[in-house]
């Protein structure tokens, strides 16, 4: 597509018609925009027909499209479809993007609950092993007074139980 070649959308339109005519022959020329043919005439992308004269004038009675403005309607298509299609991809990307920055949200706000909860896990652990320290001290306590009143209970009735141990085994 020739760069230097800038049609108004209206001549753009005009050759697509001229195009798209069987045998690529448009007889109705008196019908369309001269600003329009003008132009296109100027790029080389039409070509007119002139069959008849009238007072010594040319009157163009048909116009056909050249290879020229063949190439340009394709390459302008085309680039228009490469623009559709580099939207479509930069659509696609956004939402993309879109949907990565809500997932590494959902992440950070996953990472921070987390968070949370382990300090709540170990507020819990150091309240359990507080407690425990405090049941092994209960614990040895309790150990100590049935070690100190079995001792007693020893002292006391220690005949009859060196009697009783004496019965059982016989001596």
């Amino acid at each position: 597509m020739d760069n230097s070649i800038l049609l108004s959308p209206d001549s753009y339109e005009l050759l697509k018609y001229i195009s798209s005519q069987p045998e690529t022959l448009v007889t109705n020329v008196s019908e369309l925009s001269e600003d329009c043919l003008s132009q296109l005439v100027h790029y080389k992308l039409i070509e007119e027909h002139i069959t008849d004269y009238t007072n010594y004038f040319p009157v163009v009675s048909s116009i056909s499209i050249t290879e020229l403005g063949k190439g340009y309607l394709y390459g302008r298509q085309s680039n228009d479809a490469f623009q559709q299609s580099v939207k479509s991809i930069a659509d696609s990307a956004k939402e993309s993007a879109d949907s990565s920055k809500h997932l590494a949200e959902s992440a950070n706000k996953l990472a921070t609950d987390s968070k949370k909860i382990s300090k709540s896990a170990e507020t819990c652990a150091d309240l359990a092993y507080k407690k425990s320290k405090k049941a092994d001290i209960k614990g040895w306590i309790s150990i100590g007074i049935a070690a100190f009143g079995a001792f007693i209970e020893f002292a006391i009735h220690h005949s009859e139980v060196i009697a009783f141990v004496k019965s059982l085994s016989g001596v």
